[in-house]
């Protein structure tokens, strides 16, 4: 089970380094708004299940992502210089932040849980609307890396944990996997549906 908990880390912890590299070189234009959020968000979770159920093997991956997230949006904004910021996206903030009142207002654990993860999709939808529209700009092996990694850690929260872990990483196998799916699978689809303009030609 340690040895599965290395592997999932190991993935976790080369997710954001690509995701870095691609940033490094102008190619990926990160949505600093999401990766604020996210720190935040499951920064909060993470306080809200120890103190519930206490520290488990599962939240590891939340930690590592939590770190990852800052790293990223700090180094885009004030190292790399390269990153996005969409007025029109500070809609999904209000949207996360309500979220988070209730958050906070409520003592049920799982409420608590599944608003921090409604805030924390709330704040995706940009880097979701950007990885559609524009799947080169945010294709990165960070999102199959991290969908492997999360995928693991599922696998050692059934065995382990409590049913409340399992919240997040259902959540964010769903998040990287469509993630995945927007900047490396789409793209071909569309690609082999266009016609072979050579032959057409002929």
């Amino acid at each position: 089970m340690n040895f599965i908990l290395v592997i999932a880390g190991t993935l976790m912890t080369l997710s954001p380094i690509s995701y870095l590299y691609k940033v490094s070189k102008k190619e990926v234009r990160p949505s600093i708004l999401s990766w604020y959020g996210w720190t935040v968000l499951m920064g909060i979770s993470i306080i809200s299940q120890i103190a519930e159920e206490g520290w488990s093997s599962g939240l590891i991956n939340i930690c590592v992502s939590t770190f990852s997230c800052i790293a990223i949006a700090t180094c885009a904004q004030f190292v790399f210089k390269s990153f996005s910021v969409n007025k029109r996206d500070v809609i999904y903030v209000f949207a996360g932040a309500i979220c988070v009142s209730v958050y906070f207002l409520s003592r049920n654990q799982w409420i608590t849980t599944s608003m921090a993860i409604a805030a924390d999709l709330m704040l995706a939808i940009p880097t979701l609307k950007a990885a559609y529209l524009n799947p080169q700009n945010e294709k990165s092996y960070t999102w199959p890396l991290a969908l492997s990694s999360w995928v693991l850690t599922l696998f050692v929260v059934l065995l382990n944990g409590s049913m409340i872990n399992l919240l997040w990483p259902i959540y964010l196998i769903l998040f990287n996997g469509t993630m995945s799916f927007f900047t490396f699978i789409r793209p071909q689809v569309k690609k082999n549906k266009l016609p072979n303009l050579a032959v057409c030609c002929e």
